[in-house]
């Protein structure tokens, strides 16, 4: 009974949407606040035993704690405190200065001024603190001055009164140490326990999105490769033997997509491609999509190591012609080939510049206008970058810088 009483006086005010912390502060000025208000009554008997003012304005700061309990309630917590702090201060240093500090050891204001430090927010409301101090160095001086002691005030405090006073502020002292020290301490583990939790549920958002993405992405692939296989099929009713070649250069493209859309959703970042092992895969399903009998040797070294998908596309396209036109064109009159593709970061920590080159034998065409060299002069375009091409009757190689950031350093 007595528990559940106490419990409905210290959540007197306190809100559901309130931080464990401040909710466990408001708590606390509510013990605090009947503790004084009911520690007022003996003490304005005793002090009317000496003088009609001592044991009155002992009365009026008694009764401000209890008034401060209702408007906490009903008013709000920052009100509640001023109704509090400023009558306490006020009228306990008017007391105090009839009895005397014989009998009232000001020391026991310290209880509360350490209340003051626990109950506001320093870093907003410092300029009450100040004020509460400098009401507490007024009531010293006042109560030392012994300026407006009563007559009727004993000279002398007995050792039990200041032994007394002095267990009790430091009793009272320590208790609210303890009290906060143990709020900060569970609201530690609160906080962290709140953000264990956040982070598992985050990490449970995020691998649901993956798998809907990956899903995505498979979704993509099929799709692909349904409309590639049905124009595969369709190339055969192409008897023109320069359109069905054509043709089935958009057929190699569409197929390029495809494949960069399963790397993405079989691997475990779906925001990056690890570039070494797409391009190498890349080269082999175009070498088997020209179903060729020769031995092409693929030296593929790459300082890219994780790019993300805005970038990947267009590179991916741009290798795609360079490869089928090596294939087609470079290797027609042998038996086996090379192809190298080195991808070098410049000194710019963003651009980098790929060096694309086959040991094939043959010469580019006096028109530098076909479809292929466009699209490749499009997409260099979309990576910011520019591009240099050598051909020569040994071989062919192509330079091109451009900027992009790894996915890693996002």
């Amino acid at each position: 009974m007595l528990k559940h009483v106490i419990h409905r006086i210290a959540t007197v005010g306190t809100l559901e949407t309130d931080s464990f912390s401040y909710k466990r502060r408001r708590e606390f000025f509510n013990i605090i606040t009947i503790v004084g208000g009911l520690a007022s009554i003996p003490q304005a008997i005793t002090g009317f035993g000496y003088d009609f003012y001592a044991g009155f304005f002992h009365l009026i700061w008694g009764a401000a704690c209890i008034l401060s309990v209702f408007v906490h309630h009903y008013v709000g917590f920052k009100i509640a405190r001023l109704v509090t702090f400023i009558p306490v201060f006020t009228f306990a240093s008017i007391a105090a200065a009839r009895l005397g500090p014989e009998s009232y050891p000001h020391i026991s204001s310290l209880t509360l001024f350490m209340a003051v430090f626990f109950l506001h927010d320093l870093k907003k409301e410092w300029g009450w603190v100040l004020f509460y101090f400098l009401i507490e160095c007024a009531m010293i001086l006042l109560i030392e001055s012994k300026i407006w002691k009563a007559p009727g005030a004993p000279e002398i405090a007995s050792f039990s009164v200041r032994a007394g006073t002095l267990i009790g502020t430091v009793s009272f002292l320590a208790i609210e140490l303890i009290y906060f020290i143990k709020i900060g301490l569970y609201n530690e583990q609160h906080v962290n326990q709140q953000l264990r939790e956040t982070n598992l549920q985050l990490k449970q958002r995020n691998k649901e999105k993956d798998l809907l993405l990956k899903e995505i992405h498979h979704r993509v692939k099929n799709n692909l490769q349904i409309i590639s296989s049905l124009l595969r099929l369709q190339s055969h009713e192409i008897k023109d033997v320069a359109a069905k070649e054509k043709f089935m250069d958009s057929v190699n493209r569409i197929k390029s997509i495809s494949n960069l859309h399963e790397t993405i959703y079989k691997s475990e970042n779906i925001l990056s491609i690890d570039m070494n092992t797409y391009l190498q895969n890349l080269a082999l399903n175009l070498i088997e999509s020209y179903s060729i009998k020769k031995v092409i040797e693929l030296d593929i070294q790459s300082e890219l190591i994780n790019v993300d998908n805005d970038h990947i596309v267009p590179i991916s396209l741009i290798l795609n012609e360079m490869i089928s036109n090596s294939i087609k064109h470079g290797f027609a009159n042998t038996n086996s080939g090379k192809i190298s593709i080195l991808i070098s970061r410049l000194n710019d920590e963003n651009k980098y510049r790929l060096l694309y080159s086959d040991n094939g034998s043959w010469v580019t065409s006096k028109k530098n206008n076909s479809f292929g060299t466009e699209l490749i002069q499009s997409l260099v375009g979309q990576l910011n970058g520019t591009i240099d091409r050598k051909p020569s009757p040994e071989k062919s190689e192509y330079s091109i810088q451009f900027e992009v950031i790894e996915s890693n350093r996002i």
